[in-house]
């Protein structure tokens, strides 16, 4: 029981990159940390190392622009708040080997989650409603709540450029507390 698993994750890397498993060591008493990356560009497989973006998909072809913050849900599935990209990102997480280093390690599926991704202005704003057209303006921070009574997989957002708490549920977004001005 101290918590550590090969499913925890650490905070992002430089360059839109995250992901960290640990392992326990009852021989040696203390935490015995791998750090790789899960998701985005990688030392050992990409040119593209530091560069910034917005595109879903498996392990080194994902990216992110300044990743803010980063929760585990009760189903092992990260959800990212892509700051610079004004959305939240959903990273499945499965078992695959890694070029350089021995061993199987996690790997990511990102896909958007809600918020109209891109750092462009058009792509950022303070719209609630369905999750793939609300709009986000710097969510920075992240956490996952599971409603006992009724079971709903619930978001809270920390909206920084909005000033505002927003709610993930049901497919829906909308502002729990705070107002821009």
């Amino acid at each position: 029981g101290h918590g550590l698993t090969s499913t925890n994750v650490a905070s992002p890397e430089p360059g839109g990159s995250f992901g960290m498993s640990w392992s326990w060591s009852k021989t040696e008493g203390n935490a015995q940390g791998i750090v790789h990356t899960i998701a985005g560009p990688r030392e050992d497989m990409s040119m593209n190392i530091g560069l910034k973006g917005y595109v879903d998909g498996f392990d080194s072809v994902a990216r992110f622009n300044s990743p803010g913050d980063l929760v585990m849900d009760d189903n092992k599935v990260l959800f990212v708040s892509d700051t610079g990209n004004h959305c939240i990102r959903k990273v499945e997480i499965s078992m695959g080997s890694t070029f350089r280093l021995s061993g199987t390690f996690q790997k990511g599926t990102v896909s958007t989650y809600a918020g109209t991704c891109g750092d462009t202005p058009d792509k950022r704003g303070k719209v609630n409603g369905p999750f793939l057209q609300a709009k986000f303006d710097h969510p920075i921070g992240i956490t996952f709540y599971r409603e006992p009574s009724t079971n709903k997989h619930i978001l809270f957002v920390c909206d920084s450029g909005n000033h505002r708490i927003r709610k993930l549920v049901d497919g829906q977004v909308s502002t729990l507390s705070g107002q821009k001005g």
